[in-house]
């Protein structure tokens, strides 16, 4: 029979630097592995979760956690486990963000999810909604951008 649950949890988006493990992400941040002792890769190779919604709350090109480099780890992790992807955007960074910043308007957002389509990323989930009501622009850019899906 099919399930009526799914469960599925949304971790730090860096499970291990490469720097530190073999199967880490080329990342230089913090690590939910070693630092918050949460092992989701292991999660989402024996199943223990329906999907996996690491938070890659950085931008891209961004030295810490890249976001392009983070999402194809990712993606890689869920390849032919059966666990679905749902990236956590950090639309958060767009609140108070001023001119200059990569988070200023909607262009970052929009690239990363270029990204997670080109990726056929299954799903976003994007934190948090007193964001998109306070952040000028990006309720009407969310409400077009998956109006053409």
């Amino acid at each position: 029979s099919e399930k009526d649950i799914s469960f599925g949890v949304s971790p730090f988006g860096i499970w291990a630097n490469l720097s530190d493990h073999p199967e880490g992400s080329d990342t230089k941040g913090s690590q939910s592995y070693y630092s918050h002792y949460a092992d989701s890769l292991t999660w989402v190779r024996e199943g223990l979760v329906d999907y996996i919604a690491p938070q890659l709350y950085w931008a891209i090109g961004n030295a810490e956690g890249e976001f392009e480099t983070l999402l194809k780890w990712w993606s890689d992790a869920v390849s032919e486990t059966g666990v679905s992807l749902y990236v956590g955007q950090a639309i958060y960074r767009l609140t108070d963000a001023e001119e200059g910043s990569v988070w200023h308007g909607t262009d970052e957002i929009e690239r990363q999810l270029d990204m997670m389509a080109a990726a056929e990323t299954p799903g976003v989930i994007l934190f948090r909604y007193g964001s998109i009501k306070s952040s000028p622009g990006l309720e009407e850019f969310l409400t077009d951008y998956f109006s053409s899906f």
